[in-house]
Formats: structure tokens, C-alpha cells, sequence
């Protein structure tokens, strides 16, 4: 989440988030790689104050349907987007964190099910305090996404 801030406090989108991105290097921070498909904003909002609202980039270095499928938010099939991109694919890891997948098949689809704001009995059951915070990352409308420093206060206050 640290890393995520500090991207979009450099107005840059990185647009795939997955877990095979995030890294852990020697000395135990984490680090985020692959910045193939990030972008670079200037003039919006980078969310960095706690009362921001969206800012949507069209230009001619937007794309759409790029990064990996499974953590795609749906605005990515739209005319514009903004950092929140970012937020729905970590909490898609987030969620991931969070949940045991027996199957691959059954990690699919609970995804699946998360995208469409169902989560898994087990959430309730294991980490009902964070329930509220994944489902606001994950959340159709970027709107009602939290920014990357909104989200580290809603995480700090359920720790």
C-alpha cells in the first residue's frame, strides 16, 4: 500500500497490480516491479490529501484492457481512469491475503464473486474488521474508492 502511495505521489499509474509484481527484497521491504504498462499523469489529483476527488486522464497515453484480466476494474473499459485503478487490483490482492483457495478454480471465482461485492462466509468469519475496507477497494464506481492515503488510515484504524 506504502509503494502504491509513493507511485501515485509521482502521478504515475502503474495499471497491473498482482501479486507477481510485489516483491520482497533481501532486507525485507517490499518492492514493486514491472512498470511496463504504467502511465504517467501530470496536472490531476494524486489523492494525496484525504479530501480528493477523482481526476480522470484521456489522452493520447490512455489505454484500455491492458494488465492482467483478473485484476482489472471495470473503468478500464471506459474513455478515462484515474489512480484508482490501482486501489481495485490491490484490494483484489488484499483479498487474496486474506482468503485460502483450495483450487485455482475456486481462487477464480471467488475473485469472480468479490468483483461482483460477494464475498466468501470465511471473511465474515476471519477478518469481519476488514470486511468494510475491501469491498470500498473493490467497489464498481472509483468514486467511492479510497485513495492509497485514505486507505492507510482505514487500515491503521482497524489494526
Amino acid at each position: 500500500m506504502s509503494a502504491v502511495s509513493f507511485i501515485h505521489s509521482q502521478h504515475t499509474i502503474h495499471r497491473d497490480i498482482k501479486p507477481s509484481n510485489i516483491l520482497f527484497a533481501m532486507d525485507g521491504k517490499v518492492k514493486v516491479a514491472d512498470f511496463g504498462l504504467a502511465t504517467v499523469m501530470s496536472n490531476v489529483n494524486t489523492g494525496l490529501s484525504v479530501k480528493s476527488s477523482v481526476s480522470e486522464y484521456r489522452g493520447p497515453s490512455m489505454t484500455h484492457n491492458l494488465g492482467t484480466a483478473l485484476y482489472m476494474c471495470p473503468e478500464l473499459d471506459s474513455a478515462g481512469y484515474d489512480f484508482k485503478v490501482d486501489i481495485y487490483a490491490l484490494g483484489i490482492v488484499f483479498f487474496e491475503l486474506l482468503t485460502v483457495f483450495d483450487t485455482a478454480m475456486e481462487r477464480v471465482d471467488l475473485i469472480m464473486q468479490l468483483k461482483q461485492q460477494r464475498l466468501p462466509q470465511s471473511i465474515d468469519n476471519n477478518h469481519p474488521r476488514y470486511k468494510p475496507i475491501l469491498l470500498s477497494m473493490v467497489d464498481p464506481d472509483p468514486t467511492r474508492r479510497p485513495t492509497a492515503p485514505e486507505l492507510a488510515l482505514m487500515i491503521e484504524n482497524e489494526a
